[in-house]
């Protein structure tokens, strides 16, 4: 796979600037199919889908989907992480009950917050961990559960 950058085209025999915008636009385009292909992910927002339990009825609606949001930016301002971490950690939710939701899967509001603390925990763990405080900063899942109160 080549990565797309300047240095990338440079590197190319060619050195012309014309050739290199040509293979930049190339390497774009191929990148935006993949985006729309292979990548892809539901056009429609998954909270208007109906997510329904086991005995049928709906539990997870746009006003859970905000808690759990809460949940997450209190999270990251009790231990003082940055803020996007909570922000990573919802797209890492929303696109995980997304392919839930690809695959047909009935989701729960228990499984909806587990997925929201493991979607938290592994935010943390990529991008919450470093810094100068990163030693204060190692975090166990235990807390996250204890933090859900179980």
């Amino acid at each position: 796979k080549m990565e797309l950058s300047v240095a990338t085209a440079s590197a190319l025999p060619n050195n012309d600037q014309g050739h290199q915008i040509f293979v930049l636009k190339n390497i774009l385009h191929v990148m935006l199919k993949q985006e729309d292909t292979t990548y892809s992910r539901p056009q429609n927002k998954y909270i208007s889908s109906l997510i329904f339990s086991e005995d049928g009825t709906n539990e997870i609606d746009e006003t859970w989907r905000i808690k759990m949001c809460e949940w997450c930016y209190d999270v990251v301002d009790h231990f003082h992480l940055s803020r996007e971490v909570a922000s990573y950690a919802m797209n890492y939710l929303d696109r995980s009950v997304a392919k839930a939701i690809c695959f047909q899967k009935n989701i729960t509001k228990r499984s909806f917050q587990l997925m929201t603390i493991t979607s938290m925990y592994l935010a943390t763990k990529l991008f919450g961990e470093s810094g100068p405080n990163s030693s204060m900063r190692k975090m166990k899942v235990s807390i996250f559960v204890d933090l859900g109160r179980g």
